[in-house]
Protein backbone atom coordinates (compact mmCIF):
# COMPACT_ATOMS: atom_id res chain seq x y z
CA UNK A 1 0.00 0.00 0.00
CA UNK A 2 1.28 3.54 -1.07
CA UNK A 3 0.88 6.07 1.41
CA UNK A 4 0.85 9.91 0.79
CA UNK A 5 2.94 12.10 2.58
CA UNK A 6 2.93 15.71 2.10
CA UNK A 7 3.75 19.05 4.55
CA UNK A 8 1.13 21.12 2.46
CA UNK A 9 -2.30 20.07 2.84
CA UNK A 10 -4.11 20.73 -0.74
CA UNK A 11 -8.14 20.31 -0.18
CA UNK A 12 -8.78 18.53 -3.85
CA UNK A 13 -12.10 19.60 -5.70
CA UNK A 14 -14.79 18.37 -4.50
CA UNK A 15 -16.94 17.97 -7.50
CA UNK A 16 -14.80 16.60 -9.15
CA UNK A 17 -13.68 13.83 -6.51
CA UNK A 18 -17.65 12.99 -6.12
CA UNK A 19 -18.01 12.50 -9.89
CA UNK A 20 -15.28 10.17 -10.20
CA UNK A 21 -15.88 8.06 -7.62
CA UNK A 22 -20.05 7.53 -8.42
CA UNK A 23 -21.39 9.79 -11.13
CA UNK A 24 -20.52 9.10 -15.07
CA UNK A 25 -23.18 11.03 -16.59
CA UNK A 26 -26.53 12.98 -15.52
CA UNK A 27 -27.82 12.26 -18.82
CA UNK A 28 -28.56 8.80 -17.83
CA UNK A 29 -31.64 7.69 -15.91
CA UNK A 30 -29.97 7.50 -12.13
CA UNK A 31 -30.33 3.65 -10.78
CA UNK A 32 -31.63 4.49 -7.63
CA UNK A 33 -33.05 7.47 -5.25
CA UNK A 34 -29.43 7.00 -3.56
CA UNK A 35 -27.74 7.94 -6.86
CA UNK A 36 -30.54 10.32 -7.95
CA UNK A 37 -29.55 12.42 -4.62
CA UNK A 38 -25.90 12.53 -5.13
CA UNK A 39 -26.44 13.96 -8.57
CA UNK A 40 -28.66 16.66 -7.58
CA UNK A 41 -26.21 16.86 -4.48
CA UNK A 42 -23.59 17.58 -7.04
CA UNK A 43 -25.49 19.96 -9.49
CA UNK A 44 -25.65 22.31 -6.53
CA UNK A 45 -22.15 22.02 -5.41
CA UNK A 46 -20.80 22.56 -9.49
CA UNK A 47 -23.39 26.10 -8.61
CA UNK A 48 -22.20 26.88 -5.77
CA UNK A 49 -18.43 26.98 -6.71
CA UNK A 50 -19.52 28.62 -10.22
CA UNK A 51 -20.84 31.42 -7.07
CA UNK A 52 -17.17 31.35 -5.57
CA UNK A 53 -18.87 29.92 -2.55
CA UNK A 54 -15.98 27.64 -0.19
CA UNK A 55 -17.24 24.00 0.06
CA UNK A 56 -16.51 23.16 3.73
CA UNK A 57 -17.87 19.15 3.25
CA UNK A 58 -20.42 17.39 1.35
CA UNK A 59 -22.64 14.36 3.23
CA UNK A 60 -21.22 15.38 6.66
CA UNK A 61 -22.14 13.02 9.57
CA UNK A 62 -23.26 14.64 12.68
CA UNK A 63 -24.80 13.03 16.05
CA UNK A 64 -28.14 14.59 14.75
CA UNK A 65 -28.31 14.39 11.10
CA UNK A 66 -26.14 13.83 7.62
CA UNK A 67 -25.75 17.89 6.39
CA UNK A 68 -26.01 17.59 2.59
CA UNK A 69 -23.68 20.55 2.07
CA UNK A 70 -21.36 22.49 4.30
CA UNK A 71 -19.96 25.79 2.67
CA UNK A 72 -19.00 29.58 3.60
CA UNK A 73 -21.11 31.91 1.29
CA UNK A 74 -19.34 34.87 -0.74
CA UNK A 75 -20.48 37.40 2.47
CA UNK A 76 -18.38 34.62 5.04
CA UNK A 77 -21.18 33.36 6.37
CA UNK A 78 -21.39 29.36 7.09
CA UNK A 79 -24.14 27.60 5.48
CA UNK A 80 -25.97 24.06 6.19
CA UNK A 81 -27.37 23.39 2.82
CA UNK A 82 -30.42 20.85 2.84
CA UNK A 83 -30.94 20.05 -1.30
CA UNK A 84 -34.16 18.90 -2.39
CA UNK A 85 -35.41 17.83 -5.73
CA UNK A 86 -38.90 18.50 -6.92
CA UNK A 87 -40.76 17.53 -10.36
CA UNK A 88 -43.34 20.50 -9.44
CA UNK A 89 -43.72 23.52 -7.10
CA UNK A 90 -46.79 22.15 -5.40
CA UNK A 91 -44.55 19.67 -2.97
CA UNK A 92 -42.69 22.23 -1.90
CA UNK A 93 -44.47 22.51 1.47
CA UNK A 94 -44.21 18.51 2.45
CA UNK A 95 -40.39 17.95 1.40
CA UNK A 96 -39.09 18.89 4.74
CA UNK A 97 -41.09 17.38 7.45
CA UNK A 98 -40.82 18.94 11.16
CA UNK A 99 -38.81 16.24 12.11
CA UNK A 100 -36.45 16.51 10.18
CA UNK A 101 -36.33 20.54 10.27
CA UNK A 102 -35.75 20.48 13.81
CA UNK A 103 -32.84 17.17 13.02
CA UNK A 104 -31.27 20.38 10.98
CA UNK A 105 -31.80 22.87 13.45
CA UNK A 106 -29.84 20.37 16.11
CA UNK A 107 -27.23 19.69 13.50
CA UNK A 108 -26.56 23.39 12.79
CA UNK A 109 -26.22 24.36 16.67
CA UNK A 110 -23.78 21.62 16.78
CA UNK A 111 -21.47 23.06 13.62
CA UNK A 112 -21.54 26.42 15.45
CA UNK A 113 -20.04 24.76 18.68
CA UNK A 114 -17.15 23.56 16.59
CA UNK A 115 -16.91 26.55 14.43
CA UNK A 116 -17.80 29.05 16.83
CA UNK A 117 -19.81 31.08 14.89
CA UNK A 118 -23.33 31.19 13.65
CA UNK A 119 -24.49 28.73 11.08
CA UNK A 120 -27.62 29.96 8.54
CA UNK A 121 -29.86 27.09 7.54
CA UNK A 122 -30.86 27.50 3.95
CA UNK A 123 -32.64 24.44 1.41
CA UNK A 124 -31.60 24.06 -2.54
CA UNK A 125 -34.57 23.35 -4.23
CA UNK A 126 -33.72 21.60 -8.05
CA UNK A 127 -36.33 21.23 -10.08
CA UNK A 128 -35.10 19.66 -13.66
CA UNK A 129 -31.83 22.17 -14.61
CA UNK A 130 -32.98 25.56 -11.97
CA UNK A 131 -31.50 25.33 -8.54
CA UNK A 132 -33.52 27.41 -5.93
CA UNK A 133 -32.22 28.78 -2.70
CA UNK A 134 -34.24 29.49 0.10
CA UNK A 135 -34.06 30.27 3.62
CA UNK A 136 -34.85 27.97 6.11
CA UNK A 137 -37.56 29.35 8.81
CA UNK A 138 -36.79 28.49 12.07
Amino acid sequence: MESKSSSKFEKPNIVAKLESAEVKSFGTKPKNSVQFGLETEIKVLRDLEIKNCKIIGHRIKTPFAEVDILFRSTKGVIVLLEVKSLSKWVWLESRVTKKQSDRLKRAATFIESRYNESVQICLAYVIKNKIFYLAHEA
